[in-house]
């Protein structure tokens, strides 16, 4: 299994992990991997543009692990390309990248994503869900990330880059 491979599996079993019947828990799910062919040569024509960062937000949790959804902590990051653009997100994904500070739920290591099943659009809530526990059980979360697109046969397009802060969630 391809480094990517292995980072994709772990992915995929941090958010199915989530669901898991013993936390009484389902976040809703935004998003799925995106399928690459690295073995197709990428013969599109068109410039991809960098992604647009619109509205962050955080929510973290309130009571320890086992506490139904109140344990639970998120991020929904909106992200869009130009309407003008001839391609939606779904046949394009986006992926996030951690370029400074330590990527704790390991959610930003270049995955590409695409809307929950395979809605096309613009825009989309990249809605990623972790195990965040009670407030003296949390990290404060401080990234740098670059968000970009990507296409079926691997291409990458411009980065944006954005912060990602919270602390803990106060009593």
């Amino acid at each position: 299994m391809s480094k990517l491979g292995a980072v994709a599996f772990g992915f995929g079993v941090a958010l199915a992990s989530l669901s898991l019947p013993a936390y009484a828990c389902s976040p809703r799910q935004t998003v799925e991997l995106f399928e690459v062919d690295w073995d197709v040569p990428d013969l599109r024509t068109d410039v991809i543009p960098a992604p647009t960062i619109g509205k962050i937000e955080f929510t973290r949790g309130t009571q320890s692990a086992g506490s139904s959804c109140a344990d639970m902590g998120a991020v929904s990051i909106m992200v869009s390309l130009p309407e003008t653009f001839q391609t939606k997100i779904g046949d394009i994904g986006v992926a996030f990248l951690a370029v400074k500070g330590e990527d704790t739920y390991e959610y930003f290591q270049g995955i590409p994503l695409v809307p929950f099943e395979g809605e096309e659009a613009y825009e989309i809530e990249v809605f990623l869900p972790w195990l965040d526990g009670a407030p003296h059980e949390q990290h404060v979360i401080d990234l740098e990330v670059e968000a970009f697109f990507v296409t079926r046969e691997g291409a990458e397009g411009p980065r944006t880059r954005f912060s990602l802060y919270s602390k803990p969630h106060a009593p």
